[in-house]
């Protein structure tokens, strides 16, 4: 007797029922020549009342791109609760494994689903205006067109066929020529960046919002970049003092300590000196009263006073050298300290505080690249 196994695993007699006849082509290589069909014919006697069908997804378990249908939450939450529901009580763990993979079937659905919309979220976000550096000095005027090589406060200067222009003013042109200028490299970079981008710290931010204010406030694009080229060139003059200010302090140090010295040498030469002269009056005295070998003390005596007296005239040179060092480090440093203040006070006048007095701290780097950009998109 032929006994086979249902789905419960029950060994049942064997009963004769609809057969299923199936044909399947296999290829079989046994060269390197094309493959011949070999026509195999299999008999597979199933029982109709066994035949185990997959639960195949349906249109609505698929991603959106596949089906119009769509996963409720609902379900998918239902049909975990019920799973961990089959579990807990314990049911057929298969029947609740079988659950579960559907279930995580069913979860990745909705995860490509939710992907692909959200992407299509995302795409669909029209992007922002963005201005990119310029990269080109080339500039047309309304009465000169060449490449532009400095803009400060002195005015615009441009290059044409290897000669420079006469420097133009910024009040002498037309908006539209203010507004080509923006878009050259040099003159963008001169309104835009001060200082070197690495060297940065909190004060950085306080004078950018104070250069931000202050170009808010201009009445014109003129006047705006004529004070924005006035306040930079008026910081970097502030830096430069600061920086000769702390070599001047280093200088007068070093030339006070070498004044002391030389003072020291020249008071040593003196008291030699009047020491030597002493020696020649004591032996000229010898001499008078007939003293032996008295004239030779003399002579030595003299040579020896005129010796002391040209070691003492250099001594009194090098003291004065150094007397005259010390004299300009020291007007140097007040020279840097006036400076400094006076740089203070007429960046004040527009807005931007720096130390007028010690203690001093240099101007950082800055970057004003957003009212800028605004005003070119003005344009």
């Amino acid at each position: 007797m032929i006994s086979t196994k249902n789905a419960h695993g029950v060994k049942t007699p064997w009963q004769p029922r609809g057969a299923v006849l199936c044909c399947r082509h296999e290829s079989i290589i046994t060269r390197g020549c094309s493959a011949s069909f070999v026509r195999r014919r299999r008999i597979l006697l199933w029982r109709s009342c066994h035949w185990r069908r997959r639960p195949w997804l349906g249109s609505a378990d698929l991603p959106r791109r596949l089906s119009l249908g769509r996963i409720p939450a609902e379900k998918v939450i239902a049909e975990a609760t019920n799973a961990i529901t089959l579990k807990s009580k314990g049911l057929n763990s298969a029947k609740v494994m079988k659950d579960a993979h559907w279930l995580v079937l069913y979860l990745i659905a909705m995860a490509l689903a939710t992907g692909a919309q959200g992407q299509s979220a995302v795409t669909s976000v029209p992007a922002s205006r963005s201005l990119e550096t310029p990269t080109s000095d080339f500039l047309v005027l309304s009465n000169a067109t060449g490449e532009v090589r400095v803009l400060d406060s002195k005015g615009l200067l441009l290059e044409s066929e290897q000669v420079y222009l006469p420097r133009i003013n910024l009040a002498d042109l037309s908006l539209a020529d203010l507004q080509a200028l923006l878009e050259t490299k040099t003159a963008y970079a001169a309104l835009t960046a001060y200082g070197a981008v690495q060297w940065t710290n909190a004060q950085s931010a306080v004078i950018e919002n104070q250069l931000q204010q202050v170009w808010q406030q201009g009445k014109s694009l003129a006047e705006r970049m004529q004070t924005r080229l006035e306040i930079l060139g008026d910081l970097r003059e502030y830096n430069y003092n600061l920086d000769s200010l702390s070599g001047s302090l280093a200088a007068v140090s070093q030339d006070d300590a070498q004044a002391a010295v030389v003072h020291d040498q020249l008071t040593n030469r003196a008291a030699i000196v009047v020491t030597a002269a002493a020696q020649v009056d004591l032996t000229e005295q010898e001499r008078a009263l007939g003293v032996a070998d008295a004239g030779q003390a003399e002579r030595q005596a003299r040579e020896s006073y005129g010796e002391t007296t040209v070691r003492l005239e250099k001594a009194n040179d090098r003291a004065i050298i150094a007397n005259g060092q010390a004299a300009n480090a020291n007007q140097q440093v007040a020279d840097n300290l006036a400076n400094c203040a006076a740089l203070s006070t007429r960046l004040a006048s527009h807005g931007i505080n720096v130390p007028g007095v010690p203690p001093f701290y240099p101007i950082p780097s800055l970057r004003m690249k957003a009212e800028v950009d605004a005003q070119r998109m003005a344009n």
